[in-house]
């Protein structure tokens, strides 16, 4: 998508094209003139957004931040004193740098963050275990007492939370500045649970295949179980598959997309996920897929584990109760039934 631009502004995407359709209806009066004449008369953003409602303009607070930023409208900043009080309310970071790979990764993924006047402001929704790994990650930095965590209409979970302005600004850093930072397998491991964490899927399945073998119908169980994580930005997982190959694991990018348009970048091999999963699980907060890539674990060790001769046992005895069934050889209407 093109990018234009706005008095020296690069305009953003998908979003502000949104924001700009929904105030057609003010280009008559000149859209930036009109929300300055309604902010200088306001002084507030809601009222504002409250003054557009009354013209069937429905905007939040956070489509008017992005939309005075790009047309360049000055906001009217908080009393010192205020601004002070709020700053002093909100704890500064105070971890390690595999603390803040973690934090990085996972507002990569599934959380969306944005930068006011004083503080950071990070939102995630989804499921409830999804939503408590950033509870987990910054509960210490959260004045509140009251519960954060809240159940929307939609039946998913919510957390949304100002935090400190100026030692959380890493979260907006790019890719490029964030892989200096990975020295080692530990550092990677962070940012890969992170990641896995917010939009990432932990598979471990049983495959079953019929196929026909000398006129007989034959099964096949294979195991699959492999580490997937998901994102829209493509050129984040090439760089996250350069560093994993730097350090002798090999993941792949399937061409094919998700259903949203996003890419895959996947970890598959056992010996890559014998290496690998130990040290995700360190950083790892989600409760169902810590749980799952445990199993993953145990499942991929080599052939002399209890473990897995106990799985290759199972699958081997499967096979072999299997109901092998004799076709006939000159029958190509059984044998094509068969195979569909």
């Amino acid at each position: 998508m093109g990018e234009s631009r706005h008095g020296n502004k690069i305009a953003p995407n998908k979003q502000l094209c949104r924001i700009l359709s929904k105030l057609k209806p003010l280009e008559k009066y000149g859209i930036k003139e009109f929300l300055e004449r309604l902010y200088n008369k306001y002084k507030s953003l809601r009222k504002v957004c409250r003054e557009l409602r009354r013209i069937n303009i429905k905007l939040r607070t956070k489509d008017l931040i992005i939309l005075f930023e790009y047309l360049g409208i000055k906001r009217i900043p908080c009393s010192p004193h205020l601004a002070q009080a709020r700053i002093k309310e909100r704890k500064p970071f105070n971890g390690d740098k595999r603390e803040k790979l973690y934090l990085w990764g996972f507002c990569k993924g599934d959380a969306r963050i944005e930068a006011s006047l004083t503080s950071i402001r990070i939102d995630v929704n989804g499921k409830l275990p999804t939503v408590l790994c950033i509870y987990e990650a910054l509960k210490q930095y959260i004045s509140k007492q009251e519960a954060v965590v809240v159940k929307n209409s939609r039946a998913y979970y919510a957390f949304s939370e100002s935090i400190h302005k100026e030692s959380f600004a890493f979260l907006f850093k790019e890719i490029d500045e964030i892989i200096q930072e990975v020295s080692d397998i530990e550092d990677l491991a962070a940012l890969l649970a992170g990641l896995l964490d917010s939009e990432g899927s932990v598979y471990l399945d049983v495959r079953q295949r019929k196929y026909v073998y000398k006129g007989e119908v034959r099964v096949s169980f294979t195991l699959d179980h492999h580490i997937e994580i998901t994102n829209c930005d493509e050129y984040l997982l090439t760089k996250v598959q350069e560093l994993l190959k730097n350090f002798g694991i090999k993941a792949t990018i399937p061409r094919s997309k998700t259903g949203f348009g996003c890419s895959r970048l996947r970890i598959y091999r056992r010996e890559y996920l014998v290496r690998i999963i130990p040290i995700i699980l360190k950083y790892l907060k989600h409760t169902e897929k810590k749980t799952k890539t445990r199993k993953t674990l145990r499942d991929t060790k080599p052939t002399t584990s209890y473990e897995y001769e106990k799985k290759a046992r199972i699958l081997k005895e499967a096979t072999r109760d299997t109901i092998r069934q004799k076709l006939p050889v000159n029958s190509l209407f059984l044998f094509f039934h068969f195979i569909i």
